[in-house]
């Protein structure tokens, strides 16, 4: 690579030539590497201020054995024991996710009002109910009779009183019925210490993930940049003047 400039005088035109031209290898490399390492501290950063500044939310959860009594086995002429548990169980976690669930504890712990919810009274406990729903998890715990309902909420006192209010209005609505069920109440909720989301570690973890190819991309280049700044010989000057 070369660089030529021209320098005119009396005696005739003259051509400098400069070759080498190190700073054309060396710092366009680093100046690259630069703007790639300052591209990963921002994403770090950018990551740890999302976590950071995410509301936390809370989970607690409740567990309940669920089975039918001895009337509703002989009712239907099959022992408890024989039961198809896949099926039962999630027609138990479909119930608890029901607006037969769902309106009774709207109304029992007034979330109408606690929520702040407006408007009519029929469309208010229908908004309440599908906030409920939506900060409800209910799961069967698998090769077992047991259901976990759990709640989310900002609130770890609310996330465990509701997560407590439910199973107890399902255990007395199911207990209720024509064949009714037994629910026995095994673990009851308490509020956490600690949030659920977000998940801290995970957050920072991808967030130094998404950086480190920029990271390591600007290494890459300024060392190279460096090494080609030290290898390059520095210009040197030709002159061509033309014959007379």
């Amino acid at each position: 690579m070369w660089c030529a400039g021209v320098l005119r005088g009396e005696q005739g035109v003259t051509t400098i030539k400069e070759e080498g031209c190190p700073m054309k290898n060396g710092c366009s490399s680093i100046a690259i590497g630069i703007i790639l390492e300052v591209a990963a501290v921002m994403v770090i950063l950018l990551g740890a201020a999302m976590t950071f500044l995410s509301a936390r939310v809370y989970y607690a959860n409740v567990r309940v054995i669920a089975e039918r009594s001895e009337a509703a086995s002989q009712a239907t002429g099959t022992p408890a024991r024989d039961e198809a548990r896949a099926f039962f169980l999630q027609d138990q976690v479909e119930i608890l996710r029901s607006q037969k669930i769902g309106y009774p504890l709207v109304e029992k712990e007034q979330l109408v009002a606690k929520w702040q919810i407006g408007g009519p009274e029929n469309m208010a406990r229908e908004q309440a109910f599908q906030i409920m729903r939506s900060r409800l998890n209910v799961q069967p715990v698998r090769g077992s009779n047991v259901i976990e309902a759990g709640f989310y909420s900002t609130d770890p006192v609310e996330a465990a009183d509701l997560a407590n209010a439910i199973v107890e209005v399902y255990r007395d609505i199911m207990g209720r019925e024509p064949h009714n069920y037994r629910v026995t109440i095994i673990d009851q909720a308490r509020p956490p210490t600690a949030p659920a989301k977000p998940n801290v570690p995970l957050y920072l973890l991808v967030s130094l993930g998404l950086a480190a190819p920029f990271a390591l991309g600007g290494v890459f280049l300024i060392v190279l940049g460096q090494k080609n700044q030290r290898t390059t010989q520095p210009p040197t000057r030709r002159r061509d003047t033309p014959s007379a």
